[in-house]
This record gives structure tokens, C-alpha cells and sequence, in this order.
């Protein structure tokens, strides 16, 4: 928890709460968005304390309850906000990878609100402390035009490459072999083997294992797994014959498919099974395999887990808005900036029914990522850098304003 005020008794109150978007994430607290939104306050003169109640993999029902807990005691002080502001719904997944009972998940929570913040590594699981330190020494070491960028960027150019000549009917597997050793040769380690043991017998074997895999690999480790998971639905079109085949296919390879998409947010599960119909199209003896029936079983298991969580959240969210019904706070919810597809039309969809007011942050960084590009303002597939988190914190400054949300009240 952090609070950002001015020494006045008399400031008004704007809460801030959510997850690790709220809560700053792979960002320090001071360069939150709720940090950021203060300072533009402040700039304009207004006098208003901005409370950070961002707690990082919090489920949409669990912020409710933390909300519950902390309007209780702020008006016991008679300290109520005037404009609660809401971002939450990203990891509602994570309630049934860890389990119901995952440290955070409390029937009730009281936080008291105290303007020291604790340790941030006191609110993070090992994963989580693991990116923040990774992402920092990203931030400070790593452009984006270093080799290892530029590595991975050529062997996704041969990708490309290998596909239009296979179109073309004009392959060179060996010319290929020799572009990827060329390119892998520090990346050894990625590599499941020495690249010489692969042969040409199984193309599209030499494919996934020499061209995708290290790139999987790459994406991953950096926590890029939106992009994993584009690279290995491609191949999946590209190769279905190989894929899908009991015989051919390793069994490790369907493993490390959902690995990869049990952490990205871009695709949902009826999304993937589009692409594994169509990818099987032209020769739907394919559905018949092993591997195609086991895949279509686990995103049927994932779809049941779906829909209990949409209707969680949505439970959830019917509480918070009879939270600002009963405490009289101006609720404001937003969608996220990154591709939550599922959670963001769920949030939109609520604000619309309610007549709530709304932040399409998703539709406005669409924009900003245009003009910018998506590495000066995303960490990684999803979360935001201090850049980010800036211009997050001056679109919904804006709208406060626009709303005449803000008034001017007594220093």
C-alpha cells in the first residue's frame, strides 16, 4: 500500500485498486500509475492524496473484499474516498493454477491503510520477485537493438524465409542448416542436441526442433508468451500433418504448447480451437489422432474453468457497485492497456449495463502503441513500463477532468 498526499488534512481521497497494474508490478511504486496520476493532480494545484491499494495476482472477487475491508475502516476515520478507481481481472487464472486456498485468497481481508508501504518483496511469489529483479536489469542493460534481439530477429526472417520457399516449391534444407548454425551459434543451449545430429528425413521435424523450439525458448525466457504462442499456432498451420501425428509428433511437443499458453492472455480457449480446426481442414483424418482428441479435451476442461470465473467475476463486481452505492464514492473501472481479450470485454460489457463510468485504456494504448511502438511502453507481452504507467496515469487524468470528477477544495 502506498499513499501519495500532500501535508494537508484537508485533501480529498482518490483510491486506486487492482493488481499488479494498480500495484506497479515490475515497476517501483514511485513510478506507478497512481504515482504518476498524484504528481498530474498535484501539477494542476488541485489538493488531492492518491491511495496505491494495488496488490499484485489479485482476483477480481479478492479485490472486492480487500475493498470491503478498507472502506470499513476509512470511514470508522471518516476518511472515505471521493473517486474509487478500478483495474482487476488479469489474474483471476491464476485462483485455479494455485488453488483456492493461494496466500491472498481469504474469505476476508483487512489492510490497514498506512502511507509507509511494506517491502515490495513481502507481496510477491518467488515468479513474481524473479521478473521484477529480471525486468530491472532488462531496463538498465539490454537495448532493443542488442544482439540477442537481432539474433532471434534473423532466425525468425529464415522462418519466413523457409516458408515462402516451401510455397514456392524451392527449399534448400541444407543452405537452411547452415543459416541456423550461423545464427544459433550462441545459443547452443537452446537447442535440444547438437544441430548437426538433425536431419532432413523429417522436415518439418527439422523445422520445429532447429527453428522453433530455440525461439519458443527465447520468447519464453523473456516473458514473452503471446508471442510463443503465435509462433507455435503458425507452425501448427504450417505443419499439421506433423503435429497432429500420433507417430511423428514427440509427446513433449503438445506439452510444451500448453505450457507456453497456460501464461500468455492473448488467446482464449475457443480462439486456439479454432486454429486447431482449421489447421486440420484439408485433411480432417487428422482429428481422429491421439494428440488432436487430448488437446480438444483440455480446452474443454479450460472452458468449464472459464466460465466459473467469468461468473465470479461478474458476482464480484455486482458487490463493488454496491460498495459505491453505500459508501457514495464515484466508482471509475477501466479495461487493461494490454490484450486481455476475455477480461477486457467483460469489464466493458459491465460498465455498459451498469452505466458506469469507463476507461477504455485498451482502445487508447492501441493508439500509443501506434505512435511509440509496444516495446517503449510493455516490459513484456502484458505488463507496462514507467512509460506506460505514465501515460495510464494521463488518460485517466484527463478523464477525471472531462468528467468534472476533480473540484478544487480548500489548501
Amino acid at each position: 500500500i502506498k499513499l501519495f498526499q500532500k501535508k494537508d488534512k484537508h485533501s480529498q481521497q482518490i483510491w486506486t485498486i487492482g493488481d499488479s497494474f494498480t500495484n506497479g508490478g515490475n515497476v517501483r511504486a514511485t513510478e506507478s500509475y497512481p504515482a504518476h496520476l498524484f504528481k498530474y493532480i498535484e501539477q494542476s494545484g488541485l489538493n488531492y492524496s492518491i491511495l496505491n491499494l494495488g496488490k499484485c495476482e489479485d482476483p477480481t472477487w479478492n479485490t472486492y473484499q480487500r475493498l470491503k475491508a478498507n472502506l470499513r475502516l476509512a470511514q470508522e476515520n471518516s476518511s472515505l474516498p471521493r473517486v474509487v478507481i478500478i483495474m482487476v481481472g488479469s489474474a483471476d487464472p491464476f485462483y485455479y493454477i494455485y488453488g483456492e486456498k493461494r496466500p491472498g485468497n481469504r474469505k476476508e481481508q483487512t489492510t490497514k491503510i498506512n502511507i509507509n508501504p511494506i517491502p515490495w518483496y513481502q507481496e510477491y511469489k518467488v515468479y513474481k520477485a524473479y521478473r521484477h529483479i529480471k525486468l530491472e536489469l532488462e531496463r538498465l542493460l539490454i537495448n532493443y537493438n542488442s544482439p540477442e534481439e537481432k539474433t532471434f530477429l534473423q532466425l525468425s526472417h529464415l522462418y519466413n524465409k523457409i516458408k515462402e520457399d516451401l510455397k514456392a516449391q524451392k527449399v534448400d534444407w541444407p543452405k537452411y542448416k547452415k543459416s541456423a548454425q550461423e545464427i544459433l551459434f550462441s545459443y547452443k543451449d537452446l537447442l535440444d542436441g547438437d544441430i548437426n545430429e538433425f536431419e532432413f528425413a523429417d522436415k518439418m521435424r527439422f523445422i520445429y526442433n532447429v527453428i522453433i523450439i530455440p525461439q519458443v525458448r527465447y520468447y519464453s525466457t523473456n516473458l514473452k508468451y503471446d508471442k510463443a504462442t503465435k509462433l507455435l499456432l503458425d507452425f501448427i498451420h504450417l505443419a499439421p500433418e506433423y503435429f497432429w501425428n500420433d507417430k511423428r509428433s514427440h509427446p513433449s511437443t503438445l506439452d510444451t504448447f500448453f505450457q507456453i499458453t497456460k501464461f500468455q492472455s492473448h488467446y482464449t480457449n475457443n480462439a486456439i480451437r479454432k486454429h486447431f480446426l482449421a489447421s486440420t481442414q484439408k485433411n480432417k483424418s487428422l482429428r481422429t489422432s491421439k494428440l488432436f482428441k487430448k488437446s480438444l479435451n483440455f480446452l474443454d476442461m479450460n472452458k468449464e474453468i472459464e466460465s466459473t470465473i467469468l461468473t465470479k467475476r461478474k458476482e464480484a463486481w455486482k458487490k463493488i457497485i454496491q460498495l459505491s452505492q453505500k459508501y457514495k464514492f464515484e466508482l471509475i473501472i477501466q479495461n487493461y492497456p494490454s490484450d486481455f481479450s476475455l477480461v477486457n470485454q467483460t469489464v466493458e460489457t459491465i460498465a455498459k449495463n451498469s452505466n458506469l463510468k469507463f476507461i477504455d485504456q485498451h482502445k487508447i494504448f492501441q493508439k500509443l502503441i501506434a505512435k511509440h511502438s509496444k516495446q517503449a511502453l510493455f516490459a513484456d507481452d502484458n505488463h507496462l513500463r514507467t512509460f506506460g504507467h505514465e501515460l495510464m496515469a494521463r488518460n485517466i487524468f484527463m478523464y477525471l477532468k472531462e468528467s468534472q470528477l476533480l473540484e478544487q477544495t480548500s489548501e
